[in-house]
């Protein structure tokens, strides 16, 4: 696993993953908190009632696509959990998804839809 899947504190963005977020920020004019999209980082700005969900996620998803839709969606969820109210709710949500857009794009990421 590479730096984004560290779970020892909270790890530093592959550069792919901080030229998305700055890219996403740049064209939504997101200002909300940081929240490293990073196993460590999504874990600590997490409402303390999904860490047992989010910890048992982590435990069952293997590497690859799916790894990254998990990353994804967490992450997401993190910034969405640290919004204050819905309107930066909204903003976040937004700006997550420019910017895992623009993550899997940049490293082909995230593709579920497999050959049977």
């Amino acid at each position: 696993m590479d730096d984004t899947t560290a779970d020892a504190g909270i790890a530093t963005p592959t550069p792919e993953w901080a030229a998305a977020i700055r890219q996403a920020r740049d064209e939504t004019g997101y200002r909300g908190p940081d929240v490293p999209p990073t196993v460590g980082g999504i874990r600590a700005r997490l409402r303390g009632e999904r860490h047992d969900e989010f910890d048992a996620e982590l435990a069952d998803v293997p590497d690859g696509a799916l790894f990254e839709a998990f990353l994804y969606h967490w992450w997401t969820q993190a910034l969405a959990d640290n919004a204050d109210g819905e309107e930066a709710r909204q903003a976040a949500i937004v700006f997550a998804d420019l910017a895992t857009a623009l993550h899997a794009e940049a490293t082909q990421g995230a593709r579920l839809n497999q050959p049977c």
